[in-house]
């Protein structure tokens, strides 16, 4: 699940700049810039999600197996 999250990042930065040319109109420069942001923003926010939710999950097993 981290290397898809990583790969969706990946690609976002690399076509960064074919966003900006397709959006390259003056008007849109701003909310383009802002879009691109927010879309890495929320990228970055589910990785720490997903991550989280990995150690909570080798936590878990470990208690577990232990315990028994």
């Amino acid at each position: 699940m981290v290397a898809l999250i990583w790969t969706l990042i990946t690609m976002i930065q690399v076509y960064k700049e074919a966003i900006k040319a397709l959006m390259s109109h003056e008007k849109l420069e701003k909310i383009r810039d802002y879009l691109i942001e927010c879309v890495m923003w929320c990228m970055a926010k589910l990785k720490d999600c997903v991550e989280f939710g990995n150690k909570l999950a080798y936590i878990k097993v470990g208690l577990e197996n232990n315990c028994c």
